[in-house]
């Protein structure tokens, strides 16, 4: 720190619980560190700095963020979840119980821990309690499909979710998300 002009924004109707710590951001980060609103920060959660948190997601106790990490909207993070610097968390994700997230993970996905994270599904039952129809799960399912559970490469199966993205704005998120990324996909 030099001194540089720097923030931590917290928006409105966070739960923010004992012993959390929330980094500013940094000069050479962007400068700002944002929490969204309607947040729930459970104990002994870090933010660290130049992190971009969205709005109604949870992180339970002992969740921690690296520097630069971006969270989407909804997403909830299980307790002793650790997310690698840079990363990138799409909307309505789930992560399982102390997963290492290492790479980026779409939206909608539901995440599990082996030796690092790893896809498991779509977060279905998150998704019916936002209001989801059948209709769009079903192809949100159909992109999980062709993204992880074929031996499809990368190219193979981004072609194949934008012809599943031609009918589902769901999925075009979701392929949006992952043109974007500059870290690898988490598959």
């Amino acid at each position: 720190y030099r001194g540089e002009r720097v923030e931590l924004v917290i928006g409105d109707g966070n739960v923010i619980r004992e012993f959390v710590t929330i980094n500013r951001g940094t000069g050479d980060g962007g400068g700002i560190t944002r929490l969204g609103n309607r947040n729930w920060i459970l104990a002994y959660s870090h933010i660290a700095h130049d992190c971009i948190v969205g709005d109604d997601c949870v992180f339970s106790n002992n969740t921690t963020l690296a520097g630069h990490v971006s969270v989407g909207n909804q997403v909830i993070l299980s307790g002793f979840t650790g997310v690698h610097q840079f990363c990138r968390i799409g909307d309505h994700a789930f992560i399982g119980m102390g997963a290492f997230v290492n790479g980026d993970v779409p939206p909608f996905l539901m995440v599990a821990q082996e030796k690092y994270a790893r896809p498991r599904g779509i977060n279905a039952e998150g998704l019916k309690r936002r209001g989801f129809d059948a209709t769009r799960i079903a192809a949100i399912k159909r992109a999980y499909r062709a993204l992880y559970m074929g031996d499809a490469k990368l190219d193979e199966a981004k072609t194949e979710l934008g012809e599943i993205a031609a009918n589902s704005n769901d999925v075009r998120e979701m392929l949006d998300f992952i043109e974007a990324g500059e870290r690898p996909l988490l598959r």
